[in-house]
């Protein structure tokens, strides 16, 4: 979906742009689940309460594993261990998956200062 800022208006433009795109009738929809930032999950004027004024069987859900992993950030970010500890196989993932791409020739530049920028933990 095209970016047209991050407003419920402006999400809500964007979304309704891209079912037209994809011939998708946004009454069809039942459900919806967002992180819990107000813009989407604002009970009157978040993003799921404008789909729920079109499409009322659209029930809104908030997203548990959004909110679990803002929990389990906030528990790690208290302890420099932990810190290091993710820091470190956050690397180890990044060596690997660079290393099977770049044998495969996908590696992008951008990737690389990511990597650079990473490893200094």
């Amino acid at each position: 979906m095209d970016g047209h800022g991050h407003s419920a208006e402006a999400m809500f433009y964007s979304l309704m742009n891209f079912l037209k795109e994809m011939d998708l009738d946004i009454k069809d929809c039942r459900g919806q689940s967002y992180d819990n930032a107000s813009n989407m999950s604002g009970k009157y004027n978040g993003l799921q309460a404008k789909i729920k004024e079109i499409s009322p069987h659209a029930e809104y859900v908030p997203c548990f594993a959004h909110s679990l992993n803002l929990v389990g950030q906030s528990a790690v970010e208290c302890c420099k261990e932990a810190v290091n500890f993710f820091c470190f196989i956050e690397n180890v993932y990044l060596c690997i998956f660079l290393s099977i791409n770049t044998s495969a020739g996908f590696i992008e530049e951008k990737v690389v200062r990511v990597w650079r920028e990473l490893t200094c933990c």
